[in-house]
């Protein structure tokens, strides 16, 4: 669905033209422009913004001098790869690799949001997006073309039984496939270092004559993974430290292949000194190779770690360009990325492994254009000490970084984090963990197999492990049925009452898989107060959710707290007066609690 444009702008005729300015806007509807995301450089440290669009205000809202020029790294102006506006029901992404054809100029942004009337109607406004293409007044004297590319999302529909299937996990960077103490080609005798071989597709030889009896024995190992997982754990019958799953880095670390002749024929377009390209001849060679492992081999899924927006400074690349003035100014790699992606997305097909088999690891700084052939995120590699601090990782993920950035939804991509936390207390460690947790089920995010990820000792080994995944009993509850609807706090139209700090989300679950009737819905309440204790009376409007008795003598509502910390009292409802109390809602906890009609 990506609309990819090559846009040329010149004289209409032989005399040069003066150009004052020259703008692209993108007129977006106030009903769906709650977020606003911009992602740069800086991998785990991205510059970056995530922002609620602020209702009360006219004229500019942001631009890119926010997140700043410095971040933005590049020679001149304040360039972004991607913008997007939106919210979980839709939304509006703009990528472009370069401003190659542009006219940068330091002070003016490349790219703003501003509140403005709806042509012709004084009394409508909508939020814009504009790039500022010609930044200063220039003197066209020959043609110029641009580069960008626009999709709505979601990109796509999230798939049946997602919440308990789709998740991004590390392992295999090494062993079982390669050794991270390093590997002999068997054709040749040549030591190979771990850290060579570690991103290589093929099995540990060189030399294409030595790779079927690798393959087919990686290919047993798989087959029996499978075997043994499929029908009880669809998630772990290609994940762990086995032959089913192979995790990789998307870029640096060295070339998923070990063929010299290809590296030294193409290494200059493959590579930018650390970075992979992945152009055209470079995704040719890896689709020839993962035919081989999904084929000869088994592998079922891959993981992708730095999957970041990272700018190259190489004109061989293809990806930067030369100012006039001779310097170099640097450009991404997304739509290379995205195509490679789409690549190995089809080769999946023919083999039947979609969805669930693309993973990324992307801390802070996702490669949106590449989403629509992702399967999940995981999000999180960033480490916080409890006892320097009484800040937890909620604090440190606030709402609006968590809507505007992290929401599946509004990519058609699941998500889930790691989180580091590090504290003498393995009691607190464990306190801030579930947190985090209860914290992530209220967006959406119920598959948590990283959570207790750099984290060792008494804190590993004694960790809460039904956290990790959606609870039982909120898996008994139906959550994982198809046609579950997603009410998130903040557009929730059935639960009124809670006041500041508290946040209540909804789902409501179908009737025995009919996805137009509901007889059930499960409620989370979350308090967002980092200090207070909350006891709150909230209105649940039950004849909205079709909850309410129509005979009494024939039905009647059941309440059940399904979730809840040790020691804190379950919910209770009160049917007459509409009401759901929560008591003793403790600060940056939740309990999530089911009504059901009989």
């Amino acid at each position: 669905g990506l609309v990819y444009v090559d846009l040329t702008y010149q004289p209409a005729g032989r005399q040069p033209v003066k150009v004052d300015a020259l703008r692209i806007e993108y007129p977006l509807s106030e009903a769906d422009a709650d977020c606003l995301l911009c992602i740069g450089p800086g991998n785990n440290y991205s510059s970056k913004t995530t922002m609620f669009i602020p209702d009360d205000r006219q004229g500019l809202l942001w631009s890119t001098l926010d997140p700043g020029r410095s971040g933005s790294q590049m020679t001149i102006g304040s360039f972004y790869p991607t913008v997007w506006i939106g919210n979980e029901r839709r939304g509006f992404l703009w990528w472009a690799d370069n401003d190659k054809g542009w006219v940068q100029e330091n002070d003016v942004p490349a790219h703003e949001a501003l509140r403005a009337e709806v042509s012709g109607k004084s009394t409508d406004t909508c939020v814009v997006l504009r790039n500022n293409i010609v930044a200063k007044p220039t003197t066209l004297t020959e043609p110029r073309t641009i580069s960008f590319s626009y999709i709505a999302t979601p990109f796509k529909p999230l798939p049946r039984g997602w919440r308990t299937t789709l998740a991004s996990t590390d392992g295999t960077v090494f062993e079982p496939f390669h050794s991270s103490e390093g590997i002999t080609d068997p054709a040749t005798g040549e030591k190979i270092s771990g850290g060579e071989a570690r991103n290589w597709i093929h099995p540990n030889s060189r030399h294409i004559e030595y790779w079927d009896k690798e393959w087919a024995e990686w290919k047993k190992g798989a087959d029996a993974v499978v075997a043994r997982n499929l029908p009880w754990d669809p998630w772990a019958a290609r994940h762990g430290v086995n032959f089913a799953h192979k995790s990789f880095q998307l870029m640096g670390y060295g070339t998923e292949t070990g063929r010299k002749e290809a590296i030294d024929y193409f290494g200059d377009e493959w590579h930018d000194t650390w970075w992979e390209t992945h152009n055209e001849t470079m995704r040719d060679h890896l689709m020839w190779l993962f035919d081989e492992a999904f084929s000869k081999g088994g592998l079922r899924s891959t993981y992708w770690d730095l999957a970041f927006p990272i700018p190259f400074n190489s004109e061989l690349s293809g990806l930067a360009y030369r100012l006039p003035d001779g310097r170099i100014q640097p450009g991404y790699n997304g739509w290379n990325i995205r195509r490679f992606h789409m690549r190995l997305w089809a080769l999946q097909d023919k083999y039947g492994l979609n969805p669930g088999a693309v993973e990324h690891h992307s801390t802070n700084a996702y490669v949106t254009v590449s989403l629509p052939w992702v399967d999940s995120i995981l999000d999180g590699e960033r480490g916080w000490h409890l006892d320097t601090s009484d800040y937890d990782w909620v604090d440190y993920h606030p709402t609006d970084r968590m809507r505007a950035m992290s929401v599946p939804q509004n990519w058609g991509v699941a998500i889930n984090w790691i989180g580091i936390v590090h504290s003498e207390s393995v009691e607190k460690i464990h306190k801030a963990k579930r947190s985090q947790a209860e914290y992530l089920w209220m967006h959406d995010s119920w598959m948590q197999p990283t959570l207790r990820n750099q984290m060792g000792g008494q804190a590993y080994h004694t960790f809460p492990t039904e956290i990790l995944r959606m609870p039982n009993s909120i898996l008994e509850w139906g959550l994982n049925d198809k046609g579950v609807a997603y009410h998130p706090y903040w557009r929730n139209p059935y639960i009124s009452g809670q006041g500041k700090d508290v946040l209540v989300s909804l789902w409501q679950l179908p009737t025995g898989g009919v996805e137009a009737e509901s007889d059930r819905v499960l409620i989370g309440v979350f308090n967002y107060n980092r200090k207070q204790t909350k006891d709150l009376t909230l209105k649940v409007d039950l004849d909205k959710l079709g909850l309410a008795p129509q005979l009494p003598w024939q039905e009647f509502i059941r309440v059940r707290t399904l979730y809840k910390r040790d020691g804190d009292p379950g919910a209770n409802l009160n049917f007459n007066g509409r009401t759901l109390t929560v008591k003793g809602l403790k600060p940056h906890t939740a309990r999530f609690i089911g009504i059901r009609k009989y």
